[in-house]
């Protein structure tokens, strides 16, 4: 990857500083860690609980090569570099965030985490971008994220959901009615990959994707064309450097109006992601014993202790959803809280005694 070693070299000044300078946020087997003062993020996998191993889902040699950017009518702003934005950064116990501000527009990027079907464990993320008009009048506002995998760039650069390789420039769009796209760690048996979701409830699907040459792709500003005969190689400046780009269209933004993309990925599961919107009375019985059922087999006692921090986080996030909605826990749902918190006493005492 000669082009983007190029880009490398002229970074580290600014990435030495930078390393002082960042947010991370840690749950289940997931880290993000935002970058203050840049606008990006990074995001990593936990792949071996024993030794605390972490395994970037994407680029790490420069987080500057994944970057979100907008469009303002005619004027593109690549966010951690625009000077028309000021950006600040946040963490939350569960969540982090950056906002960007600028006379005409804020833009939030919201991350929090998020577990697959059937996973006792955080294992994937959840990005909230909001868009809010700031003028006056209306302005017509798009969005791009421009994501610099690594993963596949030994093996196979990317696997749509329908089991199609990806070995050329490719447009998806949403006729093609692909779930997900997939970066996939060459040679691994556990098929350890970045997997992004492009359909589900809650996720806002892009307009479309491109997979492109990652240099092609960011050396463009905004809108890109391919073109079936080229490969993931721009010769002679870069070889077999793989990119994935989403695209959400202009749209026109009223005085005041929001306009909201979600953006899911994570670590590769065969169920793959999804956000269901809460229900109208969802029963704390079924939410509690889902989650000590998920998690009582598990042997590992790092594995074990991040999984019973997972069903405390559930717990509590129902609780607050009913307190918002002022409903009242029966005596069953006490008695069976109380059960809980008792069998994760028993586990935090077992796991400290290993």
């Amino acid at each position: 990857m000669p082009g983007k070693k190029i880009v490398v070299m002229a970074a580290v000044l600014t990435l030495a500083s930078m390393a002082a300078s960042a947010l991370d946020l840690s749950e289940g087997r997931m880290k993000v860690v935002l970058h203050e003062g840049i606008g990006r993020f990074s995001l990593y996998y936990l792949s071996n609980p024993k030794t605390s191993v972490y395994t970037p889902l994407l680029t790490t040699e420069d987080p500057r090569t994944s970057v979100l950017s907008v469009v303002i009518g005619s004027k593109i702003h690549r966010l951690g570099e625009s000077a028309d934005f000021q950006e600040t950064s946040e963490k939350t116990a569960r969540t982090a965030r950056f906002v960007w501000t600028s006379p005409q527009l804020t833009v939030t990027e919201e991350f929090s985490f998020l577990s697959s079907k059937g996973s006792a464990l955080a294992n994937g993320m959840r990005i909230d971008l909001t868009l809010h008009n700031n003028t006056d009048g209306s302005l017509e506002v798009g969005a791009r994220y421009l994501l610099d995998t690594w993963l596949g760039e030994k093996g196979t650069h990317f696997r749509l959901g329908s089991g199609t390789a990806v070995v050329n420039e490719l447009k998806l769009t949403p006729a093609d009615k692909e779930p997900y796209w997939l970066s996939p760690l060459a040679g691994d048996p556990e098929n350890l990959g970045l997997q992004c979701m492009l359909t589900g409830e809650g996720i806002t699907p892009p307009d479309k994707v491109i997979f492109a040459n990652w240099k092609r792709i960011n050396d463009v500003p905004w809108d890109f064309e391919t073109s079936s005969s080229r490969s993931f190689n721009l010769m002679p400046y870069s070889v077999n450097d793989s990119a994935a780009c989403h695209f959400y269209s202009p749209q026109v933004l009223t005085r005041g109006m929001e306009r909201k993309i979600t953006i899911v990925l994570g670590c590769y599961n065969g169920s793959g992601f999804t956000l269901k919107p809460p229900e109208g009375d969802t029963d704390l019985s079924s939410v509690l014993q889902q989650s000590i059922t998920v998690t009582k087999d598990i042997k590992d006692p790092l594995i074990s202790v991040r999984a019973d921090l997972t069903t405390v986080n559930r717990l509590l996030e129902e609780l607050d959803r009913k307190i918002a909605a002022e409903q009242v826990l029966t005596d069953e749902e006490i008695a069976l809280m109380e059960a809980a918190l008792k069998e994760l006493k028993e586990r935090s005492a077992r796991n400290t005694n290993r």
